[in-house]
């Protein structure tokens, strides 16, 4: 099955575990897009990690709602927890913050405090400029879709790239946001690079990296 948009739920129990298809994004006419690559064992396979399918899942504090980013269409899905339908979903996109010589591609989602925390990645592959290779995080109301920027910074390293497909140059991208007992905001940059990798063996330099954030005095992260 190539279907981009699937969300599973695993039940587990004494006796042990059943996963089953929760929700279908693309029947509920959220398409996550399309694999332009089908067959695994072609190295091409790898060019849609990080540009296609699903990214971050939250869960709201009282369990009735599912947050799921959709990374082709840019957004942030939201559906009830139990048998949802269309009609009963919303869709908040998210704005490029301004990318150079890329596009940006969201993945990261955490829910806190009654915000979603939303964060993406300026990828770079076009100008294939480290300067270019940004990660920013928006801060979503659930309750109108309202979205402001609230940081981002130049740290990560590299850019994207697809060629060679057994390319060991670190590629960052911003895939995880949690917050600490303090208040902090911890970001976390995977390594594309091993992703997407396609070669003989495994790719053993990888260069992921975590950044903690926190406010200043004027409530500024």
């Amino acid at each position: 099955d190539n279907n981009t948009g699937g969300i599973f739920r695993t039940v587990t129990s004494e006796q042990g575990s059943e996963t089953t298809l929760f929700a279908d994004l693309e029947a509920l006419n959220y398409t996550a897009g399309q694999l332009l690559t089908t067959d695994q064992e072609d190295c091409s396979y790898g060019n849609e990690v990080g540009r296609i399918g699903l990214g971050g899942i939250a869960l709201s504090a009282d369990e009735e709602k599912i947050y799921v980013v959709n990374i082709d269409r840019g957004s942030v899905i939201a559906l009830p927890s139990k048998a949802p339908t269309y009609a009963q979903m919303k869709e908040y996109p998210v704005a490029d913050p301004g990318c150079i010589g890329g596009e940006f591609k969201l993945f990261a989602l955490k829910y806190h405090q009654g915000s979603l925390y939303v964060g993406g990645t300026c990828t770079a592959e076009g100008s294939q400029d480290q300067n270019d290779l940004t990660v920013h995080i928006f801060e979503l109301n659930p309750e109108n879709g309202d979205t402001k920027e609230i940081f981002s910074t130049s740290y990560p390293k590299g850019y994207w790239y697809d060629s060679p497909a057994d390319g060991q140059l670190t590629a960052h991208w911003l895939t995880d946001i949690e917050f600490t007992r303090q208040g902090n905001m911890v970001i976390s940059l995977s390594d594309r690079s091993a992703h997407r990798y396609c070669g003989n063996g495994q790719i053993l330099n990888q260069f992921p990296d975590i950044l903690m954030v926190w406010k200043d005095k004027d409530g500024n992260w």
